[in-house]
């Protein structure tokens, strides 16, 4: 599949939307009224649209990761490896939906290997790509 993290995104889309982002935080903190439409901004064609999103009926508010309850500590090994501790995982539930080399204390998939003790290491460049590839699985 094609996609951004295949083939990248052009730079400008990148500062467009960030500059939107920051007028849009601006107003929060200035108390200014802002945008609480889902923008959706088409560099390619330039164009922009606003599109109303209704709070979900029994939505539970939650946001795990602004709370800073899904911080998951990185550390860089060598040989591009990284350790991280995400928690107990099932080998056996990630093996069914992912496939991979399974052992009773491990199971290897493409560039991940997760331990029964909840660690992994994954072959990544950097922190973030190891948490994008952590995205992916868990």
């Amino acid at each position: 599949i094609e996609g951004c993290s295949r083939l990248g995104v052009i730079n400008t889309a990148v500062y467009s939307i960030a500059s939107l982002q920051v007028m849009q935080v601006i107003k929060i903190i200035i108390k200014e009224k802002y945008c609480k439409d889902l923008i959706v901004y088409d560099v390619w064609k330039e164009r922009l649209e606003k599109i109303k999103v209704e709070k979900k009926e029994g939505c539970c508010n939650t946001f795990e990761y602004l709370a800073g309850k899904k911080y998951i500590p990185v550390h860089r090994l060598c040989n591009g490896k990284y350790q991280v501790d995400t928690g107990k995982v099932s080998l056996i539930e990630l093996n069914q939906k992912y496939g991979g080399e399974r052992s009773i204390h491990f199971l290897k998939l493409k560039d991940v290997i997760f331990f029964k003790d909840g660690r992994c290491l994954v072959d990544a460049r950097s922190g973030d790509e190891v948490k994008a590839i952590l995205n992916r699985y868990l």
